[in-house]
């Protein structure tokens, strides 16, 4: 099966690169590129095949790559299970007496991607990096108040990207495994992280090695973390005035009337506390901790974006992610080369 996938995958590759020399052969500037390819004597290692690839006249990207990468996203998240405590008391589950209205996460990543093109259709990379995120969990019942709880992470990944197309059109397949460490979980959190993307790429008719590519495809997403937070109780309700305190007081004691006898045990402290500092009187440091089991609400979204290489050295994109309850914006920046060692020979460019 693996053998068969493998050579479905090669077949596919020379189709899409058949067709792409095709299209250089009527164009001076591009033939005269891909015959200097022909004659270039190839003494790299990667990608495996690349110099068969070369002397047939077809170009690949330079195996080794660096980017730099800016990560943005805001995200739709469903909180399955709540317990809160107070001070030193052991929390309990309330999953079943809150209610929550929209939560929603955004974070912010900045990382480091090193990848290495194995075979011409086959890169490999790894992740690094660090970022910061801040969770919006509204509180509608018993009574109705926000929290923003932030957290810092450094993180780690590797994955691989599988290319291959046929008559113009590219398929694009990228799969990475990622783990967080975070400033509020001694746990670290994985993440799994995939994309299809089909593309499409319009070569510059002057120079053979620039080009942009457009593309659009799902992606998907998956990743289950806890959250840990501290609210004091001076900071629940900011700017209530008295008929406002009056209404906490009567809709808490409402809603502690139906909870069990382990809940009332931390609500009742929680709840007196809360009477105090509305009636003047200091809570002291009465702090409330709780957790969040949490995961994405819609694994799924739209990405679309475009990659301009300047030279088979240079390029960055821009991706954007929207629909499925989640927006992402990705920057990158990335340099390519053959090797850490002096070329002992390389295509002349007469484009140039």
């Amino acid at each position: 099966m693996k053998t068969k996938l493998v050579l479905l995958l090669l077949v596919v590759s020379f189709h899409t690169a058949m067709a792409q020399y095709s299209d250089y052969l009527k164009n001076p500037f591009h033939k005269a590129y891909h015959d200097s390819l022909k004659k270039m004597d190839y003494p790299y290692t990667f990608p495996l095949w690349g110099k068969k690839a070369y002397k047939k006249g077809f170009d690949i990207p330079f195996p080794w790559g660096i980017g730099a990468n800016y990560y943005w996203t805001r995200q739709e998240v469903k909180i399955e299970n709540i317990s809160v405590g107070f001070n030193d008391k052991a929390p309990v589950d309330l999953s079943d007496v809150l209610e929550f209205g929209k939560v929603e996460a955004t974070a912010n990543a900045y990382t480091i991607r090193p990848d290495l093109f194995v075979l011409p259709f086959l890169s490999v990379y790894g992740v690094f990096g660090f970022g910061n995120s801040s969770i919006t969990v509204p509180v509608v019942e018993p009574v109705t108040f926000t929290t923003h709880p932030t957290s810092k992470a450094t993180s780690a990944g590797i994955g691989f990207t599988l290319a291959g197309g046929f008559q113009g059109i590219v398929l694009i397949f990228d799969n990475s495994f990622n783990w967080l460490n975070t400033d509020k979980l001694t746990d670290l959190v994985p993440a799994y992280n995939a994309a299809l993307r089909v593309a499409h790429q319009f070569s510059s008719s002057m120079r053979a090695d620039r080009n942009i590519t457009f593309w659009l495809g799902p992606g998907y997403q998956k990743i289950k973390a806890d959250t840990k937070g501290v609210i004091a109780i001076s900071e629940l309700f900011p700017g209530a005035d008295g008929s406002r305190k009056q209404e906490i007081k009567d809709r808490l004691d409402n809603w502690y009337a139906t909870l069990s006898p382990p809940q009332q045990a931390v609500a009742g402290d929680i709840i007196a506390k809360i009477k105090d500092h509305f009636d003047g009187r200091d809570p002291g440091n009465g702090t409330i901790t709780y957790q969040l089991d949490k995961k994405i609400a819609s694994p799924w979204n739209l990405l679309y974006g475009a990659q301009f290489q300047l030279s088979k050295n240079w390029m960055w994109r821009l991706e954007m992610g929207a629909f499925g309850q989640r927006s992402s914006f990705l920057f990158s920046l990335n340099y390519r080369f053959q090797s850490l060692r002096k070329k002992s020979s390389e295509p002349s460019d007469e484009s140039n």
